[in-house]
């Protein structure tokens, strides 16, 4: 018997703790613990402990293929409905043509959809409305979404709708019309830095803050995306605050959620943070929203794959129909059909991550920010143990 290699350990108040990352596992032990056979057992039965002879990275990679054989229970759709955009942010990847998606090609994704939906036992039809600015097109999202609707309701698929948007075009009516069940829109900073990182010559910060108090009654949840890097990184607490005091009526319909700003070489101006200055940044502000605002500070859900659009089980669909390589990245592979669902492609670890004691948390990360040459590691990767011991003292 030995321990196994996703072990993490710590301690809390002189009180030790191993996490194990391949089963979620949190326990405490006692100095003694280990001479009570009981206490092995069960350390054994929870993957604490493994036989000599097991592999463990093996049987990972195993697991994640035999996972992706199976059929999901729901089907995540990200809809482009235009590649055009009313703001020219420093950080965007994308080329912002004025392509636009028409009734023809809408028609035709939305049989693809149909023809997916009747093949396969989903029980559950998610469409992430996207662009560039997706309601620069909302008369042919409002389109899609009826008709989506109707399809959903005679197969009795569940449908749940996303968008994000810029916030300049987002009303009421709109809501009312489309009743999205996510509203993700980004702030970058507080006046001056989000100005200068989301460039519009017509819609300011306080445009957007207007927006969100104007919809925030009538919209089911909103989630707030803060991109980090340099220009923003003294704002992020200040800004966290200004939020939550300026909508803190609707605070149970808020989420605050954190990535990293990439430099995707279009020549725009600003400093990307450094990984380790990104994890870090990214566990104090996700604290102080647990210590402050009462939002809880969550264990990372452990993975069954590490990105659905690698295996098609997820789709980004440009207005042309061809399928992007995922919703973050400008490479389109084949058109979108219904076949794509039955191609399965099998699940590998480059020789680093095999050695890492959180891959099954990520089970390699992200493949477009390797293909960019950026980390592609999720943050937990450098403060895991930090995690672990704020998660023991906030349950305690």
């Amino acid at each position: 018997m030995k321990e196994s290699v996703f072990n993490i350990k710590f301690s809390v108040d002189n009180e030790d703790y191993i996490y194990n990352t391949r089963t979620g596992g949190l326990i405490s032990l006692k100095a003694d613990d280990l001479n009570n056979q009981e206490i092995i057992d069960y350390l054994f039965a929870n993957k604490f402990f493994v036989d000599d002879d097991f592999d463990e990275v093996e049987d990972v990679i195993n697991e994640v293929n035999i996972n992706l054989t199976k059929e999901v229970n729901d089907l995540q759709i990200t809809l482009l409905l235009t590649e055009a955009c009313n703001f020219r942010c420093v950080y965007c990847y994308q080329e912002h043509n004025p392509q636009k998606l028409n009734y023809k090609n809408a028609d035709m994704i939305i049989l693809q959809i149909e023809k997916i939906l009747t093949k396969k036992s989903y029980s559950e039809l998610g469409i992430h409305y996207f662009g560039g600015e997706p309601l620069l097109n909302s008369d042919v999202l409002i389109y899609v979404d009826k008709r989506i609707d109707k399809l959903c309701r005679n197969l009795n698929v569940s449908y749940k709708k996303y968008i994000t948007t810029n916030g300049s075009l987002i009303t009421n009516q709109i809501i009312e019309t489309v009743n999205f069940d996510d509203i993700q829109i980004t702030i970058e900073g507080l006046k001056n830095t989000h100005e200068m990182l989301r460039v519009s010559s017509e819609f300011s910060f306080d445009n957007i803050i207007s927006n969100i108090d104007n919809i925030l009654p009538t919209c089911k949840h909103l989630t707030i995306r803060i991109n980090l890097c340099k220009e923003n990184s003294k704002e992020v607490i200040p800004l966290i605050d200004f939020l939550m005091d300026k909508f803190c009526k609707y605070k149970e319909k808020i989420s605050i959620n954190f990535s990293k700003m990439e430099d995707y070489g279009n020549g725009r101006h600003f400093h990307m943070l450094t990984y380790e200055e990104y994890s870090q940044l990214r566990l104090t502000s996700s604290i102080h929203l647990a210590n402050k605002y009462g939002i809880e500070l969550k264990l990372h859900r452990l993975s069954i794959y590490n990105c659905a659009f690698l295996y098609n089980k997820a789709f980004a669909i440009k207005p042309d129909m061809s399928v992007l390589y995922c919703s973050g990245s400008n490479l389109s592979t084949e058109m979108f059909s219904a076949d794509l669902v039955d191609i399965i492609k099998p699940f590998h670890l480059n020789d680093e991550c095999k050695i890492c004691k959180i891959m099954p948390i990520c089970l390699g990360g992200c493949a477009m920010r390797r293909k960019l040459g950026s980390v592609s590691c999720v943050p937990e990767k450098l403060n895991i143990t930090d995690i672990l011991r704020y998660y023991v003292l906030s349950k305690k």
